[in-house]
């Protein structure tokens, strides 16, 4: 299998100026044409007892006066990311590969935590390091270990909430979460593609955003091949280090790139493709792409 062919895709528009947007990397990229995710002045609610922001469209009223008048009621889905609400950065990207309309309630494991109370969850030595950003976009590397009782919290809030389903913006292994609904682990979509999609005959190049995740990384990709190169590069930094990986990619020669973490958005897909010249796959995109089948 040729995977160089592929890399003659056009790439996506990420807005702005040259590859990385006039933005640079580190920003959001531009919001889609004609976004499927309409929402109502982003209503802010809180649940008191768990500490989550909530932030999401109409609430219940409004669907049940539709359902009464026959009206085609918006499916509504939860976004729980492993950091703070709303992820600006990537959402409205998630929702453009929708097919039906929805509605969003989006909440973070780490909503209501100051930067400061943050720092309690970081990692030690035994302990899978993830990496997220607040809400002011502020990185922060986080341990799953720790953040695992707020992150089954938040699935609950969203079950209450009455989503149909709830997309946990993380590529990190997790357990299962008790749920009432379908809760999609990108790992679990993301991994199997590119098994599907590599042989060992083809360098597969994986992008990471840091540099605590390569040992996992390198247990994840070398059974699918043992041709691969790992290159890290923060969707929450600057442009200098997605050159670099750009660079290290280029000259390994690798037929396949994939970017590594839910945090990555359609800017940083286009400026790795125009850059290599190589097929990319972005996580996020991918996984919307199988939830926007659910949805039909």
């Amino acid at each position: 299998m040729d995977l160089t062919d592929v890399g003659s895709i056009v790439p996506e528009s990420g807005g702005g100026i040259g590859p990385f947007g006039a933005k640079g990397i580190g920003g959001p990229s531009s919001p889609p044409h004609r976004a499927r995710d309409r929402r109502c002045g982003l209503k802010h609610g809180c649940n008191a007892d768990l500490g989550f922001s909530h932030h999401g469209g109409e609430g219940a009223r409004g669907d049940n006066s539709a359902r009464k008048k026959g009206v085609q009621v918006r499916k509504k889905i939860g976004i729980l990311t492993i950091g703070q609400s709303p992820r600006v950065d990537v959402v409205a990207d998630i929702t453009a590969r929708f097919c039906v309309d929805v509605e969003v309630c989006e909440m973070g494991a780490l909503d209501g935590l100051t930067l400061a109370q943050v720092k309690q969850y970081a990692p030690k030595a035994d302990m899978l390091a993830l990496t997220t950003r607040m809400a002011d976009g502020t990185e922060v590397v986080v341990a799953k270990e720790k953040l695992l009782p707020r992150l089954e919290a938040a699935v609950t809030a969203l079950n209450e909430r009455g989503v149909s389903l709830i997309l946990l913006l993380c590529v990190g292994p997790f357990p299962e979460f008790p749920s009432r609904c379908l809760v999609v682990q990108p790992k679990r979509v993301v991994d199997k593609c590119v098994a599907g999609l590599v042989t060992d005959r083809n360098r597969l190049g994986v992008v990471i955003p840091i540099e605590q995740q390569r040992q996992w990384a390198q247990e994840t990709f070398s059974p699918m091949t043992p041709q691969l190169t790992i290159s890290v590069a923060s969707p929450y930094g600057g442009e200098e280090a997605m050159k670099q990986a750009i660079g290290e990619l280029t000259a390994a020669g690798c037929d396949l790139l994939i970017l590594y973490c839910m945090g990555f958005n359609r800017t940083h897909a286009t400026a790795l493709r125009c850059g290599s010249g190589k097929p990319v796959l972005l996580s996020n995109s991918l996984v919307a792409r199988v939830i926007g089948e659910l949805l039909e």
